[in-house]
């Protein structure tokens, strides 16, 4: 996927879009709750696209030959026996991750290895916040990622893993105000990457698995109008840069792992 110095401006205001664009706001206050309707469906797909976004900074396959430090503005990149413990920072967004890598019998190893490096752990924490006219973001993002079959030695990768992220968004102009928060909780399930990457640029199979948990208040001139709701998401992975994911059991969408685009389809 993009780089979060590009995806972040791009998804920022293509969220603010969508949030403005729900129609006008009622006067009485509602409160919305599963099953989501598409619109709301959207909106959660939105929210997962933006975390497979923030987590494509922490690689879902991580290779001993490439380094894997990217992060917002400049793409910070870190020598590969410093990231077993760095922090990285730039443009408002500051990266923290701790790194340990394994041979096949499960030793710890001070540095990975190109060949016999099987495991890898990797804890992160990516937080900040930045502002772009007429709007502010906050957010943070946590991984516990195990990635196994690392070193050439292996033909795939396999990996499992946590996620936790939060997102808040704040939007004010001469007409309109809009709030709106996101937790999101995920979890990796058996992701499998085939090497050489350069061939297989993206998962063969497995699934990442999001609860989502949102709020949204819009207010106008015409009144106000409150959201929140709870849903469940599955992104499943076949191989190609279009993973099919899934909101709620029923609303079904394309999400393009390159740009991050989430197009619905019929189920």
């Amino acid at each position: 996927m993009r780089p979060l110095h590009v995806a972040r401006s791009a998804a920022a205001l293509a969220l603010i879009a969508a949030l403005t664009g729900c129609g006008a706001a009622r006067k009485t206050t509602a409160t919305d709750v599963t099953p989501l309707d598409a619109n709301q469906a959207y909106e959660v797909a939105q929210q997962v696209s933006l975390s497979m976004m923030l987590g494509s900074n922490v690689p879902m396959s991580m290779s001993t030959t490439q380094p894997w430090s990217r992060v917002t503005g400049a793409r910070l990149r870190a020598a590969m026996p410093a990231m077993f413990d760095t922090t990285v920072t730039g443009d408002g967004i500051t990266w923290q991750v701790s790194a340990h890598a394994y041979d096949a019998d499960g030793v710890e190893q001070a540095e990975p290895d190109p060949m016999t490096t099987y495991r890898m752990t990797a804890s992160s924490w990516l937080h900040g916040a930045w502002a772009d006219e007429p709007g502010e973001v906050t957010l943070g993002s946590r991984s516990e990622l195990d990635v196994r079959g690392v070193g050439s030695t292996w033909d795939s990768t396999a990996t499992n893993g946590s996620r936790n992220d939060s997102l808040e968004v704040n939007f004010a102009d001469d007409t309109l105000a809009v709030h709106w928060s996101s937790r999101c909780g995920g979890s990796i399930v058996n992701v499998i990457r085939n090497k050489p990457y350069d061939a297989h640029p993206y998962p063969a199979s497995g699934a990442v698995n999001w609860s989502v948990d949102l709020d949204r208040s819009i207010t106008s001139g015409s009144g106000s109008q409150s959201v929140h709701w709870i849903a469940n998401a599955t992104v499943t992975f076949d191989g190609t840069h279009l993973a099919r994911l899934v909101v709620n059991g029923t609303h079904v969408f394309l999400l393009d792992l390159d740009t991050g685009d989430v197009t619905p389809v019929g189920a």
